[in-house]
């Protein structure tokens, strides 16, 4: 049983759905994000403080390797796994990719007040936004199996679209 595999800007309910979906398919979720943390012994702020954000795509990559020698998860991914090509091909390898396409304006909606997230780029949440998706949509879009619009629609409804979708390309 392969695993799926949620993928996304930060913001787009990555952990919220996958907890959601894992429960209606009987699957146990695994959160990449608290997996690295683990790993690092600190939190991914700390982390990225302490050294840079190119050491920790270097741990994801690590995380990644190790979940996807494993299979039967709902997997929340970190916002920017894609971003190495050796993560897409394990991801893809291993399981179904499934991307939580949304707005800038619904991403920035869901950030609001968030203080747990390190700051990619140093500027306001809007423009930080606007600035990554471009930079990222590319690679969300190709990689994905399964492409979920959640602009206005609860966690429960972009679970339920993720099944449908999933039943429909099995």
């Amino acid at each position: 049983m392969d695993n799926i595999y949620l993928v996304g800007m930060r913001g787009s309910g990555k952990t919220t759905v996958g907890r959601i979906l894992a429960e209606r398919l009987g699957r146990p979720f695994r959160d990449l994000d608290p997996d690295i943390e683990e790993k690092a012994r600190m939190s991914i702020s700390e982390f990225v403080k302490k050294y840079s954000w190119n050491d920790f795509r270097e741990l994801e990559r690590q995380v990644v390797q190790d979940i996807s020698k494993q299979s039967g998860y709902v997997v929340g991914t970190g916002g920017g796994v894609l971003t190495f090509s050796g993560n897409t091909k394990s991801l893809n390898e291993s399981g179904e990719i499934v991307f939580l396409k949304a707005t800038p304006a619904t991403l920035a909606k869901h950030l609001e007040g968030a203080t747990d997230r390190p700051s990619l780029t140093g500027e306001g949440v809007i423009e930080e936004i606007a600035g990554v998706w471009e930079q990222r949509k590319g690679d969300y879009q190709h990689a994905a199996h399964h492409i979920i619009e959640i602009d206005n629609l609860s966690p429960e409804q972009v679970a339920s679209k993720i099944m449908k979708s999933l039943q429909n390309h099995s």
